[in-house]
């Protein structure tokens, strides 16, 4: 199966590899698509992941991608780790709840 991670330049997307190579169940997800829109994430991003494969057997292949037609082609899931604003976005978002408490 194939799983296609838009914003897969993200911080969050070890956690969800490292679910995958854990993963031994049939079916299970045999291509992730790492889609970003900043190559420099993007590539960063699929190194750490190739490290933590390391040592593992059949690891699902990843496909880093900056264009949003062939991550999604084929897919069989698409999971959305984009955050609404970037890291301004996060800012506010942490913000908000500061000046609230």
């Amino acid at each position: 199966m194939k799983l296609c991670i838009l914003g897969g330049g993200g911080f969050r997307t070890p956690y969800v590899y490292q679910a995958l190579l854990r993963d031994i169940g049939w079916p299970r997800v045999t291509d992730v698509a790492l889609f970003d829109v900043d190559e420099d994430r993007l590539a960063s991003m699929t190194l750490i992941l190739e490290q933590l494969a390391v040592g593992f057997d059949d690891p699902p292949r990843l496909v880093p991608t900056t264009s949003i037609r062939p991550a999604i082609e084929g897919s069989d899931f698409v999971f959305a780790a984009v955050r609404v604003g970037g890291l301004e976005g996060r800012r506010c978002d942490e913000h908000v709840a500061l000046d609230l408490n």
